[in-house]
């Protein structure tokens, strides 16, 4: 959980929301975040399904579904915020 919490933190599921897919570089640039960091980040997201992965693209995607619990605040299933 602490890993959603940092990017609740720095705003990555927000921005991915957003953008629409972006590829590790294209969110290192618009977040100032460590392109290792990132890296590794997405591949975990990707790993739990939280995030798609179109390796054609080499680009991360923030489902619909994963976007009403991490990005939307007023989404009857957000739980950033709340109490874990």
């Amino acid at each position: 959980m602490s890993l959603v919490r940092i990017a609740d933190a720095v705003g990555l599921y927000k921005i991915l929301h957003a953008r629409g897919p972006m590829t590790v570089a294209e969110l290192a640039a618009e977040t100032g975040v460590n392109q290792r960091y990132l890296c590794e980040w997405l591949s975990h997201q990707a790993a739990s399904n939280y995030l798609a992965y179109d390796p054609a693209t080499q680009s991360f995607t923030l489902p619909p579904e994963q976007a009403m619990v991490f990005a939307i605040d007023d989404s009857p299933s957000a739980c950033l915020g709340r109490s874990m």
